[in-house]
C-alpha cells in the first residue's frame, strides 16, 4: 500500500475498507452524513488514504465501534454530533493506513485485501496495537500468530536468537515490551524479556535501549542477575 500512495500526487487517495479511529475519539458518535448507503467515509493518515467503509462490519466486530455508530439518541440527550472534515469524512491523520488495512485483511480476506507477501515485524505489531484498541478480536489472534512464528519460547528462530541476539532483534524485543504495556497484553513479554538478558554485547548502547522504560529496565537488571 505504501507504493500506491507513493506514486500518487494528490492529497488523497480512496479504497473500499474499513475503519480505524484514534483513542481519544472513543465515546463519540458519527450521524447522518457519514452512513450514506450505510457507509462511512474516513480519511486516514497525513497522507490521507480514504476507506469507503461498511458500517455493520464495525458494528458487528468491533465494540468500540458499536458504541460510537449506534443510532442517533432523540434531540435533547447528552449525545455530541461531531462531523468530520467537509461534512462527510472523519480525518484521522495519527492512523497508519497501512496497520489498518491489515485489520481489515482479516476480516474481508486474502483475495480482497491481501497481507502483504513478506510480512515484517513492524506490520504485525502494528496490527496488533490497532486491532487490540479497537476491540477486533480476530485482528488481534491473527497478529498474535503471525508475532508467534518468532517469539514464541518454542520458536526455533527465538531460540537462535538468544545465542547472540541482533540490534534488530533487541529492538523488536523492547519494542514487544513497550507494546505489551500499551495495550495490556502479556503473550510475549518472557520471551522478549529473556532475549534482552541474553544480550552480552548492545546493553550500554543508549541507541538501543534507550526506548526501554525505567520500570522494565530495572526488572530487566533483576532478570540478569538472577540468571548470573
Amino acid at each position: 500500500m505504501s507504493d500506491s500512495r507513493a506514486a500518487e500526487s494528490g492529497t488523497s487517495h480512496h479504497m473500499d475498507a474499513s475503519i480505524a479511529l484514534t483513542a481519544d475519539m472513543l465515546g463519540r458518535r458519527y450521524y447522518s452524513p457519514l452512513f450514506q448507503n450505510d457507509h462511512v467515509d474516513l480519511a486516514l493518515g497525513h497522507k490521507p488514504l480514504h476507506f469507503h467503509v461498511p458500517r455493520h462490519l464495525l458494528i458487528n466486530y468491533s465494540p468500540a465501534f458499536r458504541s460510537m455508530l449506534e443510532p442517533p439518541e432523540p434531540e435533547g440527550s447528552a449525545a455530541r454530533k461531531i462531523s468530520g472534515s467537509g461534512g462527510n469524512l472523519i480525518d484521522l491523520p495519527d492512523v497508519d493506513p497501512d496497520y489498518f488495512a491489515g485489520v481489515l485483511s482479516v476480516y474481508y480476506g486474502p483475495v480482497l485485501m491481501p497481507h502483504p507477501k513478506n510480512l515484517s515485524f513492524e506490520y504485525a505489531a502494528g496490527v496488533l496495537r490497532l486491532a487490540s484498541i479497537y476491540g477486533f478480536a480476530l485482528a488481534v489472534q491473527w497478529a498474535t500468530d503471525a508475532l508467534r512464528e518468532d517469539w514464541s519460547t518454542s520458536s526455533s528462530t527465538w531460540r537462535e536468537a538468544l545465542i547472540n541476539p541482533s540490534q534488530d532483534k533487541i529492538r523488536q524485543a523492547i519494542a514487544l515490551i513497550n507494546l505489551s504495556r500499551d495495550i495490556n497484553f502479556r503473550p510475549f513479554l518472557e520471551s522478549a524479556f529473556y532475549l534482552l538478558c541474553a544480550d552480552a554485547r548492545w546493553g550500554d548502547d543508549p541507541s538501543i535501549y534507550g526506548p526501554l522504560r525505567k520500570a522494565d529496565a530495572f526488572l530487566l537488571r533483576r532478570g540478569i542477575q538472577t540468571l548470573y
